[in-house]
């Protein structure tokens, strides 16, 4: 008898769950539902770089393709995604290149690029790889190029940085001549 009541029990609590379980959906959560970046990487203290791995790990379940309906055209889960890993580690060096030069080459949002590079910027102005990046990637997937803006992020790059390259006073240049050449037509 007591066999009886036990299986019945745990028919009834089997029962129970699945009418209670969510339903799935056809639509997918966002990955990641993080407002403020900056306030989570201050909540997670020394561990922000930790949570930035984790967060890349879990970047593989995004595709870049898609695109949001309901948000609007600059926004996507590849650059919100990006966005917080690169504002959790700043110095997340294969982040800030694969999406950036994904957004400027394949998305053609090369001020979305910008931006990601923007934020390492932020918290370490000393290193070089962000400005070269912006670059990089101004004079490889813009057009027309903004030389004003080039002559800018090089006088930066070579100011403020500790291991900028020798070849940016090249780069300087040319932009330079190019900006005069522009300015003359």
């Amino acid at each position: 008898m007591q066999k009886v009541s036990l299986f019945f029990c745990f028919g009834l609590f089997f029962l129970a769950i699945a009418i209670i379980a969510p339903k799935p959906t056809p639509q997918r959560p966002a990955p990641y539902f993080i407002e403020n970046p900056i306030f989570l990487r201050m909540l997670l203290g020394p561990f922000h770089t930790l949570a930035a791995d984790s967060y890349w790990l879990r970047s593989v379940n995004i595709d870049p393709q898609d695109q949001p309906k309901n948000r609007d055209k600059q926004s996507s889960d590849l650059f919100d995604g990006a966005k917080l890993i690169q504002t959790l580690d700043p110095l997340f060096e294969l982040n800030l290149r694969y999406s950036a030069t994904y957004l400027a080459s394949i998305r053609k949002d090369v001020d979305a690029a910008h931006a990601l590079c923007d934020i390492a910027i932020r918290f370490h102005p000393q290193y070089s790889y962000p400005y070269i990046l912006k670059i990089s990637n101004e004079l490889g997937y813009r057009h027309p190029y903004r030389y004003d803006k080039i002559i800018e992020w090089v006088k930066l790059a070579k100011n403020t940085t500790i291991d900028s390259p020798a070849w940016l006073t090249d780069v300087l240049v040319m932009a330079r001549n190019k900006n005069d050449q522009s300015e003359l037509v």
